[in-house]
C-alpha cells in the first residue's frame, strides 16, 4: 500500500487533501500524515482527518522525521518560495514528491531540486495537472506522428478575472519577493494559467517526454491592481527549430474566457480548450474531435500517474526538467520586460455581490483577442503605454537576476 502525506491543507492544499481523502477511501493509498500550518482548516475537514486517523503535525520537519523512509509520496502544495526547501527535505527523508506548479520561482532553484531528486534516487512530479490528461497524450502523439506535418506556431490566450481577495488570500499572492526577500515571481503566467504555457512548451518538444528548446522571449507586463507583479502579460517565445509560441493572459478583465489554444501545423490545426480538442485540415474539415477531462477526471488522472510512478520507474510524470522550461521562460520575462503601471484613466472598477473589487483594464480583452488572431504582441497602437523590449536571449541565460524588479 502506498503511503502518502501532505504539507499544508489550506488554500490549494485543500485540493490535495481532498484527493488524498478520495484515494484513501477507495483503497488506492494510505493517507498517513499531514501538516496543518494554520487555523484555517474547517471543523468538518479536521474531523475527517481525525476520523481517517491521519497523523497530524504543525511543522513539516517533525512529520518528515517521524515518517523518514515511510512515505512514498509527499505532497507540497505550499507557497512558491517554499517549494525548493520542502522538496529537498522530503527527498532527503526518502519520499518521492508531488510539488505544485510552478516547480520553483527561479531556474537555479529548479536545477537544485532536480539534482536533489537524482541524489535521493526519488522522483519529483510537478502539479501541472493538464499534462497528465489523456487528451494531452493524444495531442502530443498526433504531433509526433507527423500526420499534420511540422508544427509552426503554438498560441494561447486566457482572460481570467481575479478580484482583490485573490491577491489578499496569502502573504505571497501578486508578489515578486516574499517577506524574507526570496523570489516568488507570482503572476498569471507562473500561477493561475501556468498549465497552458507549460502545455505549449511541451507540445513544442520533439520527443514525447521532451519540451521545447527555447532561444528567446519577448514580452510585455502590465498592472492596474495594487500588487508587485503584473496582472496582464503577453510573450513571444522562439524555439531552436523555428517554432513560435505566443501567450496572452490577463486577470484585469471583466469576463472569463479561455484558455483558448491553437497549434498551427503545415497540414492542419489542433484547437483545444477546457471542453474539447478539434483537429482540422487546412481547408477547415474536422478530422477528429475529442473531449477534455472534467475536473474530477483530471484529478483522478493525476493520481493514477503518481501511483503508477511509485511502482514503475518508466511511468510518465511532469518532471522537474520538463517543468523547468516554463521557469526559464518566466525568469527571462521578469528580467527583460518592465512592469508598466497603467493609469487610472484606463481602469474600470466592478464590485460583485460579495463586495469583491475587480480592477479592469478597459479594452484589454479586445486587445488580446486581436493580437491572438493576428499572431503578434501588443503594440503602442493597441495601448499607448506599451514599452517595447527587444527579444531576450535565453540560450546562455542562467536564470532570474532581478535587475528590473528591485
Amino acid at each position: 500500500m502506498i503511503n502518502a502525506g501532505v504539507i499544508g491543507v489550506s488554500g490549494f492544499g485543500a485540493t490535495h487533501c481532498s484527493d488524498l481523502f478520495r484515494e484513501h477511501e477507495a483503497g488506492r493509498l494510505n493517507f498517513a500524515a499531514a501538516v496543518i500550518h494554520n487555523n484555517e482548516v474547517s471543523p468538518r475537514f479536521l474531523e475527517k482527518l481525525k476520523a481517517l486517523k491521519v497523523d497530524l503535525f504543525t511543522d513539516y520537519p517533525s512529520m518528515l522525521a517521524k515518517y523518514a523512509g515511510k512515505l512514498d509520496i509527499c505532497c507540497i502544495p505550499t507557497g512558491i518560495a517554499l517549494h525548493r526547501p520542502m522538496t529537498e527535505a522530503a527527498l532527503a527523508s526518502g519520499a518521492n514528491v508531488f510539488v505544485e506548479k510552478p516547480v520553483a520561482p527561479t531556474l537555479p532553484d529548479a536545477q537544485a531540486m532536480e539534482a536533489a531528486a537524482k541524489k535521493a534516487k526519488r522522483f519529483v512530479a510537478v502539479g501541472y495537472q493538464t499534462i497528465y490528461q489523456p487528451e494531452t497524450r493524444r495531442i502530443k502523439e498526433l504531433i509526433l506522428s507527423g500526420a499534420l506535418g511540422k508544427v509552426k506556431r503554438l498560441k494561447c490566450y486566457a482572460l481570467w478575472p481575479r478580484h482583490n481577495a485573490y491577491y489578499g488570500r496569502n502573504g505571497w499572492a501578486g508578489k515578486l519577493f516574499n517577506a524574507a526577500g526570496a523570489p516568488v515571481l507570482d503572476s498569471p503566467f507562473t500561477n493561475a494559467v501556468a498549465h497552458y504555457l507549460n502545455l505549449l512548451l511541451f507540445y513544442a518538444g520533439n520527443t514525447f517526454e521532451g519540451t521545447a528548446d527555447v532561444t528567446s522571449v519577448q514580452a510585455h507586463m502590465f498592472r492596474v491592481n495594487p500588487i508587485e507583479s503584473c496582472d496582464t502579460a503577453d510573450m513571444r517565445v522562439l524555439t531552436e527549430d523555428g517554432k513560435e509560441i505566443l501567450f496572452y493572459v490577463s486577470h484585469a478583465i471583466a469576463t472569463r474566457e479561455g484558455p483558448i489554444s491553437l497549434l498551427e501545423c503545415e497540414k492542419g490545426t489542433i484547437a483545444y480548450d477546457q471542453e474539447e480538442t478539434v483537429v482540422r485540415d487546412l481547408a477547415g474539415k474536422v478530422l477528429d474531435r475529442f473531449a477534455s477531462a472534467n475536473s474530477l477526471e483530471t484529478r483522478l488522472n493525476v493520481w493514477e500517474h503518481l501511483r503508477n510512478k511509485v511502482t514503475d520507474p518508466k511511468g510518465f510524470i511532469c518532471t522537474v526538467k520538463l517543468a523547468s522550461k516554463a521557469v526559464l521562460v518566466s525568469n527571462g520575462v521578469f528580467d527583460s520586460a518592465p512592469i508598466v503601471d497603467l493609469p487610472g484613466s484606463l481602469m474600470d472598477i466592478r464590485v460583485d455581490d460579495d463586495g469583491h473589487i475587480f480592477r479592469i483594464i478597459r479594452g484589454m480583452d479586445s486587445i488580446i483577442r486581436r493580437c491572438y488572431l493576428e499572431n503578434r504582441l501588443i503594440t503602442k497602437a493597441d495601448l499607448a503605454f506599451t514599452t517595447d523590449s527587444p527579444a531576450f536571449d535565453l540560450t546562455k541565460y542562467k536564470g532570474f537576476t532581478g535587475a528590473l524588479c528591485r
